[in-house]
């Protein structure tokens, strides 16, 4: 019996020596390993901004490429369509013929007026030759003053006859010069609405002329916009894919009711080439008066409740910097950068890229450039920790 117990006693405290070993050797290595990421610092890339005044704020509006000249043309007489001469899309020059009328009765019109004029004015011949002769007689007595105002009357109704034939033929002579349909300016054929042998009406359209680099560019902006434009004010359009200049050369004082929007007249370039109602982009830059701080975005993280976090490193000495996280106001974002505001009106030393590898309140050291930074296991889930 005691050699029962004595055994058991010495299996016990066997037992219970392992434990106690076991239980200092774990020990021995948590104290290493606490004490072992205590002591390594991790280093960050870090970067200094300083306070704007404002930033720049470019948008691109669609507005439409117009011709300021262009006009539906027609014959000033009815009559038959004789010959055309250019057709859509082709260009012509100031006093280009583009088509005709058929003038052959025009012409007849013409002969039998010039014909009446002739008989007219022999007419006109006799009488004078009576009258000449008429006054002869009267000075020897021979006939009587009524022979003589009556060859004085007709006279005078030759002569008004002869005057009204003559304007009849500048009217044949003018309705055969309108016959030919002639360019006003120089201009580019947009539509032809005739066909030869086609009659057509006095003022029918026959053709669309579109004028030749006279155009201007009308786009709608916000009212809020168009108050802080100026005459003379230039900007960067884009037509076909190609950028050049246009001036600002008059702003709207109407708001449109559809879109809300005033609109601009744009004069681009002498050399700028476009169709009439074509769009166009316009980028129109601003400068916004708002202080704040161009950061990379890489140098923003996401905090709580919707809000953006930047991570401040603040000097603790011996090269050593401590994380502090401020909240900021997203303002403005381009493809690499953001500005914002929330921050103290001085120079910030901010941590610009890996947020996701450090907590607020961590030390670290500034990156060398060549040196890989590397997160620890225990860094990863302390960061994690403080997210959630």
């Amino acid at each position: 019996m005691f050699s029962l117990n004595n055994t058991r006693y010495s299996r016990g405290l066997l037992f219970s020596l392992v434990n106690l070993l076991l239980l200092f050797t774990l020990s021995g290595c948590k104290d290493a390993g606490q004490e072992s990421s205590e002591t390594t610092i991790h280093s960050a890339r870090m970067l200094t901004i300083s306070p704007e005044a404002g930033y720049p704020l470019a948008r691109e509006y669609i507005g439409e490429l117009t011709t300021k000249q262009h006009t539906d043309l027609g014959f000033e007489f009815s009559g038959k369509i004789n010959s055309i001469t250019f057709d859509s899309g082709d260009e012509v020059r100031r006093g280009d013929l583009l088509a005709s009328q058929d003038t052959e009765l025009l012409t007849i019109k013409h002969a039998e007026l010039a014909a009446k004029i002739q008989q007219n004015k022999a007419q006109i011949t006799l009488n004078q030759a009576n009258l000449k002769r008429i006054k002869s007689l009267i000075n020897n007595g021979y006939t009587s003053e009524q022979s003589l105002d009556e060859l004085n009357a007709e006279y005078q109704v030759l002569q008004a006859g002869l005057q009204g034939l003559n304007a009849s033929l500048k009217t044949i002579e003018y309705q055969i010069e309108k016959a030919r349909l002639l360019a006003p300016f120089d201009a580019t054929i947009g539509e032809r609405f005739l066909s030869q042998g086609q009659v057509l009406n006095a003022g029918q359209v026959a053709f669309r002329l579109i004028a030749q680099n006279n155009n201007e560019i009308s786009v709608g902006v916000p009212a809020k916009l168009a108050a802080r434009l100026r005459l003379g004010d230039k900007f960067s359009v884009a037509i076909n894919d190609n950028l050049s200049d246009a001036t600002l050369v008059a702003i709207g004082k109407q708001v449109d009711k559809t879109n809300r929007t005033v609109q601009l007249r744009l004069l681009p370039q002498e050399n700028t080439s476009g169709f009439n109602g074509q769009l166009v982009r316009v980028n129109i830059r601003q400068e916004i008066n708002k202080s704040g701080y161009w950061l990379p975005l890489s140098a923003i993280t996401d905090g709580v409740r919707g809000q953006w976090n930047v991570y401040l490193a603040q000097q603790i000495g011996g090269g050593q910097y401590q994380i502090k996280a401020a909240t900021v106001a997203v303002l403005h974002t381009t493809e690499n950068d953001a500005f914002v505001s929330g921050l103290e009106a001085n120079q910030h030393l901010v941590i610009a890229e890996g947020l996701h590898r450090y907590v607020p309140g961590q030390i670290i050291s500034k990156h060398r450039p060549g040196l890989a930074v590397k997160a620890s296991g225990q860094q990863s889930k302390q960061a994690q920790a403080g997210r959630l």
